[in-house]
Parts: structure tokens; C-alpha cells; sequence
């Protein structure tokens, strides 16, 4: 059983511009049975940042995460190249819950949520190694820098 709380970071302007709107990246989880639909998307999100208590286990939610924990162990495996480095622009989207502009996570990243549940302004910087306790949402504003091993919950 886990608790959720949110946590926010801000500096300047201090609002995220979030890139993409929604609860949880369009996921199909082939071969899992699992179909998420917007109602079970709504009530775990709710759930997740209501700092209650809530079963962990359920199959849909832990399919979910399994799913977007492996799309962050992609972007981690990127490589130190000019190549590597424009998948990472590309990917760094997709796996945020919102992305401004002008942000750079340097792998290696952890999150339990594969950073569905991050929300990053603009003009941001993470050095190597940091950690997303996402469970609930996270939300960091536009011009911040953050040191290597940072955790964030």
C-alpha cells in the first residue's frame, strides 16, 4: 500500500507549461489484457495524489507501470552520441507527464512511474542520476538546476 503526495519546485515564473495534457501517456499494453480506459486513468490519478491508501497490486496499475518504466530504461540506454542525443529530445516528451522547453535529464534516471507523474517547466537542467518518487504528481518550475543523485518525492 502506498500514499501519494505531491511535491513542487519552483523558481522564476514559477507555473509549468506542460507540452501535453492528460493522466497517462496513451499506453496499449499488447499481449497484457489490460485496456485502460479514461475512467480507470481518472480514478487512480485521483487516487495516486489523494495522499490515502491505496492496493498497489491492482493488475491494470502495475501493467501500466511496467509498461512506463521500461519506456525510461529505453531513454537511459541512449548513447553519448549525436545520435543518442536527439533520441533523447525526441523520447523526453513522450515520457513526461508535461515538458517545456529547453530540458535536459541526463541518464542514468529512476522513476516508479517512468516520469508520467513529472511535470517540467522550461530552461530546465538534471544533472546524472536522478530519482522521481512519482507515485503522485511532481511538478518543477521553468529555470531550475538540479545537482547529481537528486531524489524528488
Amino acid at each position: 500500500m502506498h500514499g501519494g503526495t505531491g511535491t513542487i519546485a519552483q523558481s522564476g515564473s514559477g507555473v509549468v507549461t506542460c507540452a501535453r495534457v492528460g493522466v497517462f501517456p496513451a499506453v496499449h499494453l499488447e499481449g497484457m489484457g489490460v485496456a485502460m480506459s479514461d475512467a480507470f486513468n481518472e480514478r487512480y490519478h485521483v487516487l495516486l495524489n489523494s495522499g490515502e491508501l491505496y492496493d498497489s497490486g491492482v493488475r491494470e496499475l502495475t501493467s501500466l507501470q511496467h509498461v512506463l518504466v521500461e519506456r525510461l530504461r529505453q531513454y537511459n540506454a541512449t548513447p553519448e552520441t549525436p545520435e543518442g542525443l536527439a533520441l533523447r529530445k525526441e523520447l523526453l516528451p513522450r515520457l513526461l507527464g508535461g515538458c517545456g522547453k529547453n530540458v535536459c535529464l541526463t541518464p542514468p534516471v529512476q522513476a516508479n512511474w517512468g516520469l508520467a507523474h513529472v511535470y517540467v517547466g522550461s530552461d530546465v537542467y538534471f544533472n546524472f542520476g536522478a530519482c522521481f518518487v512519482d507515485d503522485a504528481d511532481i511538478r518543477i518550475g521553468d529555470r531550475c538546476q538540479f545537482g547529481p543523485g537528486v531524489t524528488i518525492c
